[in-house]
């Protein structure tokens, strides 16, 4: 139970994880659950969740066209009529479905939804700032797990080439590391893309890999985040911060040392 997010700008494969997790959820609990998804429009269908479209256009009571955050309210609102252990909410867009989200997650139910955000710790303060103040506290306790993530395009395995970095790619990932407030070491040897690729590839790549930042929502973080929602101090956030299994520039650095990904794509994520 409780309430999943995954975060990042557009076209960072956000709803793709989610489809891939109610897919696992439905391979491990088959038809003893229920999961439902409101989504606008349905981008993948997924087998053993029932799937509902907001259509594009709504009319009131009194024959006014519904806006098209409404439209997808009023279905949100609809589905708590019934029986369902998963809520897939395809996006958390404003006040109400900010709420929605948890409310269900607050009462025992398993929701999962995508935001648009930087990384997890702005996640959790843009969604803290769009649910009524008195559902605030609700928002900490019920957070299970935020994932921050992002698509780098993958290397192709059949004509990547190693090398030691160059004294200006020494330079770039310097200034890269002080952007972030980080000192990791960049690896002593990279892999690149070769130009042109080969016949297996499109110009040395092939694909996208998935870097991703991990919050799980421990009762440390969980107090770390109560003390932000009430003004805390700065050593609230880094407490937040610290409770990261794993950062983006943890996770590129994997891909980047494994030959799976470029440096560029590792510096402009």
């Amino acid at each position: 139970s409780g309430l999943i997010l995954l975060v990042g700008p557009m076209n960072s494969g956000k709803s793709s994880t989610i489809a891939a997790a109610m897919g696992r959820h439905a391979e491990i609990y088959g038809a003893t659950k229920k999961r439902v998804s409101v989504e606008d429009p349905i981008e993948r269908f997924v087998a053993d969740v029932t799937q509902v479209e907001v259509p594009s256009i709504m009319h009131g009571p009194s024959g006014e066209r519904i806006s098209d955050n409404d439209r997808f309210n009023t279905i949100l609102r609809g589905s708590k009529r019934h029986d369902i252990n998963a809520y897939w909410i395809g996006e958390v867009r404003d006040a109400e479905s900010a709420g929605f989200c948890v409310s269900i997650a607050s009462s025992g139910h398993l929701g999962l939804s995508t935001l648009h955000a930087k990384n997890s710790i702005l996640a959790f303060d843009i969604l803290s700032k769009m649910v009524d103040s008195d559902m605030r506290f609700q928002l900490a306790e019920s957070l299970t797990l935020i994932v921050s993530q992002r698509l780098a395009p993958g290397l192709c395995p059949h004509c990547k080439q190693k090398s030691k970095p160059t004294a200006e790619e020494k330079r770039q990932w310097a200034l890269y590391m002080q952007m972030e407030g980080d000192t990791k070491a960049l690896p002593a040897t990279i892999w690149r893309a070769k130009e042109g690729g080969c016949d297996e590839c499109d110009d040395g790549y092939m694909g996208y890999r998935p870097v991703c930042e991990v919050l799980p929502f421990t009762r440390a973080v969980r107090d770390a985040a109560g003390e932000l929602l009430t003004g805390g101090a700065r050593s609230a956030r880094e407490a937040m911060a610290g409770g990261r299994t794993l950062t983006l520039i943890d996770s590129a650095l994997r891909l980047l040392k494994a030959g799976e990904v470029d440096l560029p794509s590792v510096i402009h994520l």
